[in-house]
C-alpha cells in the first residue's frame, strides 16, 4: 500500500477515534441509611357500643329483687297503725325510651297488716294486694366505667285494691298505702340508683378492648411490617336510643407506629385503663404511616423502557447520544441514574437527582438532577458539548415511577390485615378513605416510599 493512503487512512482513524470519546468516570457510592421505624401518628380507633334494652332490663332485675321496704311497727309514719311488707313483683318493663333516660314500671306485692280499735279493743287484719311503681332514670356511665342511674318517681297505680275486713265491716287502706307509698318513692328511686352503681359496669369490656388494641398487626407480610398501637386516653359520646338498643361510641386516642423486621414483642396486659371522658362527637381519624418499597430491579426495569433507545442530541444535532442501556441505585438521598451510551461518547455516565412523591400524577418523579460530579470532570476534558443541560433536563422530565398500584395494594393489605377477629369475641373492621405517600427514601432495599392510610378503624367487643 502506498505511503500516502497508509497515512490517509491513520488520520482519519484517528479523527474517527476522537469524535467517538470513550467514557469511563468512576461510579457514585452506593450507599444506604436504612430507617427500621417509620413515623408515629396520632389516631383514634373507635369502638361502636350498642348495649340491649333487654340487657339493661335483665341487669336491674337481677339486681333489684326480693323485699325492698318493711315496716314492722304501728307507731311508725305518724302511728299510722300500719305494718307493710313490700317485694319486687316480677320482671321491670321498661315502657319507653328517649336517649339516655328510660321509663319503666316496677310490679310490687304488697303486705299490709291494718289495726284498729274497736270498743276499746285492738285488731289487726292483714291483707296482700299488688300495685305498679312508675320511674324515670337517667343513664350514664360514670368515669370509673361505672353504669349509673339518676331515677325519680314517675307516681304508681293499684292492680289490686288494698282493703282489710273486720267481721261484717270491710275498710279501704287506699289513702293510707298511698301515703307510705308516697313518702318511701324516692328511698326506692335511691335503692335502685344503688344497686346499678354497685352491680353493673362495663370496665371489663373496655379492658378487654384496650389490651386488643395493643396487639401488633401484620400489614405487611411481603416486608415483614407491622403496626403497632400504644392507647394514650378514652373519650365516649353521649348515649343515644335507637328503638331497643342504646347506642354510643367509644374512642381510643393512641399512637400508631409501623416496625419492620421480626414480630414485635407481644404487650404486657394492662389491669387497669384511663378514666373515661366525654365528648361530643369522636372524630375518625386513624391513620398510619407504612413503607412501600419498589426494588430498583422493577424501577430500572420501568425507566428502561422509557429512555432505553433513545437518541439525545446537542449543539444544534452536531453530536448525539444513544442510551443502550439503564441501571439505577441509590447513594445517601440521591439516586443515581447509570446510563451506557453510543454515538459520539462511548460508555458510561452517571446523573444523580433527588427522588420526590409529586401527588398530581401518583409517582415518584426527580428533581434537582444533574451530571455526577466526577462525571461532569471526565466530560468536561472530552465532551463538553454535552454539559450543556439538555440531558439532565430531559432524563428529570421524563422520569416517573408510577405508584397507583402499590397505593391500591396497600390500601388493600391495610383493611385486610384489620378486617379480622383477633381473639373471641373482639374484632376490628377497617375502611381506608385515603393513601397519601408523602417521603421518599432510597433504602438498601429499594425506593421506599412513606406512605400515610387515613380512614377509620372499629372495634367490636362482643357485649357491649
Amino acid at each position: 500500500m502506498p505511503k500516502v493512503f497508509v497515512f490517509v487512512f491513520s488520520l482519519f482513524f484517528i479523527s474517527c477515534a476522537s469524535a467517538q470519546k470513550k467514557a469511563n468516570p468512576d461510579a457514585p457510592k452506593e450507599n444506604y441509611v436504612d430507617d427500621k421505624t417509620t413515623e408515629r401518628l396520632v389516631s383514634i380507633i373507635s369502638i361502636p357500643m350498642a348495649i340491649g334494652l333487654d340487657d339493661i332490663q335483665n341487669q336491674l332485675n337481677s339486681s333489684f329483687t326480693g323485699l325492698i321496704y318493711e315496716d314492722d311497727s304501728y307507731a311508725d309514719n305518724n302511728a299510722d297503725n300500719m305494718k307493710m311488707k313490700v317485694w319486687k313483683n316480677g320482671d321491670i318493663k321498661f315502657t319507653a325510651v328517649k336517649n339516655d333516660v328510660f321509663d319503666y314500671t316496677v310490679p310490687l306485692k304488697v303486705w299490709a297488716n291494718y289495726q284498729v280499735s274497736v270498743f276499746g279493743i285492738k285488731q289487726d287484719k292483714s291483707t296482700t294486694f299488688e300495685m305498679d311503681l312508675k320511674f324515670s332514670s337517667k343513664f350514664s356511665i360514670a368515669p370509673t366505667w361505672q353504669m349509673q342511674t339518676q331515677t325519680t318517681p314517675q307516681g304508681f297505680t293499684f292492680v289490686s285494691e288494698p282493703k282489710v275486713s273486720f267481721s261484717s265491716l270491710t275498710i279501704p287502706i287506699t289513702p293510707i298505702i298511698s301515703k307510705i307509698i308516697s313518702n318511701n318513692h324516692t328511698s326506692f328511686a335511691k335503692t335502685i340508683d344503688q344497686s346499678v352503681n354497685d352491680n353493673m359496669s362495663i370496665k371489663p369490656y373496655v379492658l378487654d378492648a384496650w389490651n386488643a388494641v395493643k396487639m401488633p398487626y401484620l400489614v405487611s407480610e411481603e416486608y415483614q411490617t407491622w403496626m403497632v398501637v400504644s392507647p394514650l386516653a378514652i373519650y365516649m359520646e353521649p348515649l343515644q336510643s335507637d328503638g331497643r338498643t342504646i347506642r354510643s361510641k367509644i374512642g381510643f386516642r393512641a399512637y400508631t407506629e409501623t416496625i419492620t423486621g421480626e414480630t414485635p414483642a407481644k404487650p404486657e396486659a394492662v389491669k387497669d385503663i384511663p378514666a373515661l371522658k366525654y365528648v361530643r362527637d369522636i372524630p375518625e381519624e386513624f391513620q398510619v404511616a407504612i413503607k412501600s418499597t419498589v426494588p430498583y430491579t422493577e424501577a430500572a426495569k420501568i425507566a428502561k423502557k422509557m429512555f432505553v433507545g433513545e437518541v439525545y442530541k446537542f449543539k444544534n444535532d452536531k453530536y448525539e447520544i444513544k442510551v443502550m442501556d439503564m441501571d439505577i441505585y441509590g447513594s445517601q438521598e440521591k439516586m443515581v441514574i447509570e446510563l451506557t451510551t453510543k454515538g459520539d461518547l462511548n460508555g458510561v455516565i452517571y446523573l444523580e437527582g433527588v427522588p420526590y412523591f409529586n401527588p398530581a400524577s401518583n409517582a415518584i418523579e426527580l428533581t434537582n438532577t444533574e451530571l455526577n460530579l466526577k462525571t461532569r470532570n471526565v466530560l468536561l476534558k472530552m465532551a463538553s458539548w454535552i454539559l450543556e443541560g439538555t440531558l439532565e433536563k430531559k432524563i428529570q422530565k421524563e422520569f416517573t415511577i408510577p405508584l397507583e398500584e402499590t397505593i391500591s395494594s396497600t390500601k388493600k393489605s391495610v383493611e385486610e390485615s384489620f378486617n379480622a377477629e383477633w381473639m373471641k369475641g373482639v374484632k376490628t373492621s377497617c375502611q381506608i378513605t385515603g393513601i397519601l405517600p408523602e417521603k421518599v427514601t432510597l433504602t438498601s432495599e429499594g425506593i421506599s416510599t412513606l406512605v400515610t392510610a387515613t380512614g377509620k378503624v372499629n372495634l367490636d367487643v362482643k357485649g357491649l
